[in-house]
C-alpha cells in the first residue's frame, strides 16, 4: 500500500547519508572488506528504489573493495 512505500523511500533516504558517512571512514582506515559490505546494502537499496543513475557507481565501489583493490576512483566516488 502507499504509506508502506513512503515508509520506506524515507528509510532510503534517512540511511544514505549514513551509509557514505560508513564509507568514507572506511576508506580512511583501508577497511576494503567495510566498503563492500555497505556498498552491497546501498546497492540493494538502490536497485529496488530504480536509481539506475547510481547503479554502475555503487557497483564501482563494491566490486574493487571485494578484491581488496584500492581504486583511485574511491575518494571521487565517495
Amino acid at each position: 500500500d502507499e504509506a508502506f512505500v513512503v515508509k520506506i523511500i524515507k528509510l532510503f533516504i534517512e540511511q544514505i547519508p549514513v551509509h557514505l558517512e560508513d564509507l568514507r571512514i572506511k576508506y580512511m582506515s583501508k577497511d576494503f572488506d567495510g566498503i563492500a559490505f555497505t556498498a552491497h546494502k546501498m546497492k540493494s537499496g538502490i536497485d529496488k528504489m530504480g536509481i539506475t543513475s547510481l547503479k554502475h557507481p555503487i557497483r564501482n565501489l563494491e566490486k574493487p573493495a571485494k578484491e581488496k583493490t584500492d581504486r583511485p576512483l574511491f575518494p571521487q566516488l565517495l
